[in-house]
């Protein structure tokens, strides 16, 4: 499942993320996304190292804590059996 989002960027970086996607034949969606799956992948393994050194967040995954981030933003309680939802 995809969502969609909103950022706001600045005219300037807009415009070199245009250029640099039509020289590489992407789309500017489809060179964010990349851009945020290398953040991503990044950051979860930062996150994985701090949760070994830290005995309750070694109990939480972290897909566990990506979903109980969307449940508190929606204001719903999450449960351990929804990760699992197609």
């Amino acid at each position: 499942m995809m969502s969609v989002m909103s950022i706001r960027v600045d005219n300037e970086k807009r415009r070199l993320l245009k250029a640099i996607a039509s020289l590489e034949d992407k789309t500017v969606g489809g060179l964010v996304g990349e851009l945020i799956e290398a953040y991503l992948e990044g950051n979860r393994q930062k996150l994985e190292r701090e949760m070994a050194n830290n005995k309750k967040a070694a109990t939480t995954t972290f897909e566990e804590l990506a979903l109980k981030a969307k449940a508190n933003s929606r204001g719903k309680r999450w449960k351990r059996e929804d990760l699992y939802r197609v």
